[in-house]
């Protein structure tokens, strides 16, 4: 049976789909950029003027899209590609901090550290040995 309080509910269900569309949305347009510039150190504070929203509103939406916070992701995204970049270059380590706007290589270090469970130089190493390895057997 239909009554006034079921049409409300339905009402409120069908307009939430919008809203999380909408958030969503803001979502992937920050994560979208921050992939873009991976190079710089960006700001909460500078992606909300970029965006046009408040720092609470595209901390919840990335959050709440991502399961993780803007600074969380980034920094694990920052680390895989200069793992990447350590494996597939020569570059100092120095070099490859700078490439993801990182100007204190102690700084870095402890990021990668954090996200890759080595520090950079221990996995550049380590990963020497596996291709050595792979191209003796």
């Amino acid at each position: 049976m239909l009554t006034s309080e079921n049409i409300m509910q339905k009402r409120a269900a069908a307009a939430a789909p919008p809203v999380r569309r909408a958030n969503e949305s803001l979502a992937e347009s920050i994560c979208r950029y921050l992939m873009e510039h991976m190079d710089r150190h960006i700001t909460i504070q500078q992606l909300s003027e970029l965006f046009h929203v408040s720092q609470t509103q595209l901390k919840n939406s990335f959050k709440k899209t991502y399961g993780t916070s803007v600074y969380a992701y980034i920094r694990t995204e920052k680390m895989w590609a200069a793992a990447r970049m350590l494996r597939e270059t020569n570059e100092t380590v120095l070099e490859v901090a700078g490439q993801f706007g990182y100007n204190n290589g102690s700084k870095f270090a402890k990021a990668f550290s954090d996200v890759m469970g080595m520090t950079p130089k221990e996995y550049r190493n380590t990963e020497k040995v596996h291709i050595n390895n792979e191209k003796e057997g």
